[in-house]
């Protein structure tokens, strides 16, 4: 194999690799000046506490610094579901998702953290799976986080913890596609076999 191939082979598997760590189950982006909220996967929590007037989803450390003042914001469109239990919940009011909570720390809400709101009876207790539902939420908050988060966690309307924080790095319990893993292997395979030829 010529030491064109081999480099493709490397920077293929590099690729793939990459692709792999880079399948994040939250993206933040922006819709007409506004700042969207994409969950592109399900993401479950088991209820540490029972829930209360609000479900908030805190996503910690969204932001580099933390935008100035205390701002909520609507929704301009949402199809971000909950369910518990594997059963949707319906009748929750989905207007009231928050952006940037800058009035100061509430609990597990910090100042640099991005937070959504579902307001309503969710009917979850202790022990309890409550999964936020794929999809994406348009609000009227217009600062971007800058940072990608790594991790979030449900609170009640306090910002009292009701989870274990729970990665939005992708789904950490899933094996890597065998597709991933062979051309990570055969990036490694030519990356030692291009060294040797140097060396040679």
């Amino acid at each position: 194999m010529s030491k064109h191939a081999f480099k493709q082979l490397v920077l293929a598997g590099l690729l793939a690799v990459s692709a792999a760590a880079a399948n994040a189950s939250v993206v933040f982006g922006l819709t007409g000046g506004k700042v969207s909220i994409t969950v592109t996967q399900d993401i479950s929590f088991v209820a540490t506490g029972a829930q209360n007037s609000f479900t908030r989803f805190v996503f910690e450390n969204a932001y580099a610094s933390a935008p100035g003042g205390f701002t909520t914001f609507g929704t301009v469109s949402n199809t971000i579901g909950l369910a518990v239990n594997g059963s949707s919940v319906s009748g929750l009011t989905t207007n009231s998702l928050w952006g940037v909570f800058g009035g100061g720390v509430l609990n597990e809400i910090d100042t640099d953290d991005f937070t959504i709101s579902f307001v309503g009876n969710a009917l979850f207790t202790t022990g309890d799976v409550v999964t936020l539902k794929a999809g994406t939420a348009v609000t009227n908050a217009t600062a971007l986080p800058t940072l990608q988060v790594s991790e979030v966690v449900m609170t009640g309307n306090g910002g009292d913890a009701l989870s274990a924080p729970v990665s939005t790095l992708g789904d950490t319990n899933n094996v890597p596609e065998p597709g991933v893993l062979s051309l990570s292997a055969m990036a490694l395979l030519a990356l030692g076999l291009v060294r040797r030829q140097r060396r040679g």
